[in-house]
């Protein structure tokens, strides 16, 4: 059965990897260490618990925030790492500090190659799934090295690696040469050779080493967009001094979105909770053109005080869980 780069998303998650052999990565500073030690991945954080999300989103904000000097670390971890889910985790945090670096800068330079060392050395791994995550590794620097990536990976032991770089090569091409992932070895290698003179004639071309011809990012990129562009519902859960369900409570919220030119717009509501001192706080909303950058929920009931709740946007999950304020009463 062939496999596409529709299933990119699953497929991240088959990058178990065992640490290879050659020229290390870059010492990363000690606190790099420390902060990815706190991004705490169990499972597929999607099906995770809320709590859960938002610890980890916590921790891959601070990640990406603290910008390429995390690089030499997250490859690091990478490399080493056999959990399947953090290594996607890994893949994603990795790709938006890199789409945040100036792309003329010298950091865009020094991280594009610290990058392209450490997917040549997975490739060269014995292991297969060191070689798959070694290819996409190659497809996140400015000037993405995927298509050399793929063209090895046709000639790999393992059927999957092989139909993924036949997913890759068909899209960034806009050709079918015939390469069947599960055909007979001879038959594969007749396909091969048509793919290697397929580049031997376009290698040069600028636009197979772009991002917007390059499936992976692309995939990856259309992941985190949809994460980016919706916020809610959130799940309010409203209580007294004494842990009672307050009942009647008002709920003032407001969603913000912004484009990336600084163009502003908030969309908010009142509300009250019900007797459970439950509301959900719309659905799910989006504005068209923009991201979410975050939620303010101001609480109210009289005899007691206000209660402001600010929400963060996440980068990994849906901007979606639940929420619990407990009210002072205003004489404490």
């Amino acid at each position: 059965m062939r496999r596409t780069l529709i299933v990119i998303a699953a497929a991240t998650a088959a990058l178990s990897c065992a640490r290879t052999q050659a020229t290390k990565t870059a010492e990363p500073p000690k606190w790099s260490a420390a902060l990815l030690s706190e991004l705490a991945v169990t499972g597929d954080p999607r099906q995770s618990s809320d709590e859960e999300r938002v610890a980890l989103e916590a921790a891959a904000v601070a990640v990406v925030r603290a910008g390429p000097a995390m690089v030499p670390a997250i490859l690091r971890d990478i490399e080493s790492n056999r959990d399947n889910e953090r290594r996607s985790v890994l893949v994603r945090l990795l790709l938006m500090i890199v789409e945040a670096i100036p792309a003329e800068s010298d950091d865009a330079a020094d991280t594009g190659q610290m990058i392209e060392r450490a997917g040549e050395r997975m490739l060269s791994s014995p292991d297969s799934s060191d070689r798959y995550a070694g290819a996409v590794l190659t497809a996140l620097p400015a000037k993405s090295g995927l298509v050399a990536a793929a063209l090895g990976l046709l000639e790999d032991t393992v059927a999957s690696n092989r139909a993924f770089a036949d997913g890759v090569l068909r899209e960034v091409a806009g050709v079918d040469l015939g390469y069947d992932p599960d055909a007979p070895e001879e038959a594969r290698k007749a396909a091969v050779k048509r793919w290697q003179e397929w580049w031997a004639k376009n290698k040069d071309r600028a636009f197979y080493y772009m991002r917007t011809s390059n499936p992976v990012v692309t995939a990856l990129d259309a992941e985190a967009t949809a994460v980016a562009r919706a916020a809610g519902p959130y799940d309010l859960q409203v209580t007294d001094g004494s842990g009672a369900p307050a009942a009647g409570a008002v709920v003032a919220y407001s969603y913000f979105f912004t484009t990336f030119d600084g163009k502003g717009e908030k969309r908010g509501e009142r509300t009250t909770t019900d007797e459970n001192g439950r509301v959900l706080l719309a659905g799910e909303l989006e504005a068209p053109g923009m991201r979410f950058v975050g939620a303010q929920i101001v609480v109210s009931k009289a005899g007691y005080k206000q209660q402001a709740v600010s929400i963060a946007p996440h980068v990994l999950t849906p901007n979606r869980f639940s929420i619990s304020v407990a009210l002072e009463s205003e004489g404490e």
